[in-house]
């Protein structure tokens, strides 16, 4: 079974894989030089108000010429903060995901982020660009109701990348083990990654005890 093509039945609560396939066509206005690919978005979960990750990405397609983004700016909140990861340069016709890191001053709980994202042409012009980004909200796990979590992390450093975070069928017994585990030589061990996401936020005992607490030592010596 290509996991890959079908994801993983278990996460949706079935055996049998399921692809699922959406096309769909709209018109574009030629006074739209460059357009929000909300589809190609990478965006986390985020749990109990907090970011599960903070890798971000913004996809946008040239229509025409040459544009750099430089930054871009939150409207409709201060608790989430969106820093660019590098200037991103996208060349006509082509379609790029714009990476940037995301940090919190507070919880967030709104519907969407909402975003100005600035991009200069190759001739100068600036250009705003308003993004509407959903969040899908979690609340915190225990040990009978529970969700897959959608987590980011960058890479090689640079790409924003997704991937889902799962709790584990039997509690943790024996020799402790990262609870994340590749399933090509392509990807990474996510154990590490998913274990300092973890710790950005607020995990409950019953969490703990199904992941092994000495998995998560600096939440061990706060709770």
């Amino acid at each position: 079974m290509q996991i890959r093509l079908f994801g993983d039945p278990l996460a949706k609560g079935g055996e049998i894989p399921i692809q699922t396939i959406r096309l769909s066509i709209e018109l574009e206005t030629k006074n739209e030089i460059l357009v929000h690919e909300p589809s190609l978005d990478v965006v986390c979960d985020f749990v109990d108000g907090k970011a599960f990750g903070d890798a971000f990405g913004i996809a946008l397609r040239s229509i025409s010429g040459w544009w750099t983004v430089k930054s871009a700016s939150i409207r409709n909140t201060k608790a989430v903060i969106l820093t660019i990861k590098r200037d991103t340069v996208i060349a006509p016709t082509q379609t790029r995901i714009v990476p940037f890191c995301l940090s919190q001053t507070d919880v967030f709980r709104l519907d969407s982020i909402d975003v100005d994202v600035e991009a200069i042409s190759h001739d100068g012009t600036h250009r705003n660009i308003a993004v509407v980004i959903p969040v899908h909200h979690q609340s915190l796990w225990n040990q009978t109701l529970y969700q897959p979590i959608k987590a980011t992390y960058f890479y090689a450093l640079e790409m924003p990348t997704a991937f889902l975070a799962v709790p584990p069928v039997f509690e943790n017994s024996g020799k402790k083990s990262p609870p994340i585990l590749a399933l090509r030589m392509c990807l990474l061990l996510f154990g590490l990654e998913i274990q300092r996401i973890l710790q950005m936020v607020p995990v409950s005992t019953s969490l703990m005890h199904l992941f092994g607490q000495s998995l998560f030592p600096a939440i061990d010596k706060v709770g």
